[in-house]
């Protein structure tokens, strides 16, 4: 019932490659082919999961520019939570790409390494944090399914763009 997305890490941004629009009256908008900052953004942060602390700075060399007034903007902070999300399972962000919007996602794996990412949107007012369980366990199921499909056919992201 929300807005879910399917992502790439491109140079140091989420290009979104999919969505499923929420059938909601008030949805997050966003377009395919989109880029955002990957630091500010869960789908980008689930991305960004596996990187070191070098590979950031070096992806980043002119530092984390603030989308909103909640981006991280602090290269520690990022890989703090780049870590917390690796132990997770999933990450997350609270009104960092876009006000008034949580998002949580997981990394989808091809081989142990990470291909891409799914997420969803949920607009603060009707995020209920004792769902947060049960979607991220709808995200990590498709994630394993769009994993598992690669593998099985050898697909890979990189040949659409």
């Amino acid at each position: 019932q929300e807005t879910c997305y399917c992502g790439a890490l491109e140079q140091g941004d989420v290009l979104y490659l999919c969505k499923v629009d929420s059938p909601q009256p008030l949805r997050v908008l966003t377009q395919t082919g989109r880029r955002m900052p990957a630091y500010a953004t869960s789908l980008g942060k689930a991305l960004l999961t596996d990187h070191t602390l070098p590979q950031l700075e070096a992806l980043y060399p002119g530092g984390l520019t603030a989308v909103t007034d909640a981006t991280v903007t602090d290269l520690q902070v990022l890989y703090g939570q780049l870590k917390q999300a690796e132990q997770d399972g999933y990450s997350w962000e609270g009104e960092e790409s876009t006000r008034h919007v949580r998002c949580l996602a997981v990394p989808v794996r091809k081989h142990g390494t990470i291909v891409a990412a799914v997420s969803m949107a949920i607009p603060c007012f009707r995020y209920e944090k004792d769902r947060q369980q049960e979607i991220v366990e709808a995200l990590r199921q498709t994630a394993l399914c769009i994993g598992r499909t690669m593998e099985q056919t050898d697909a890979h992201f990189g040949e659409l763009f």
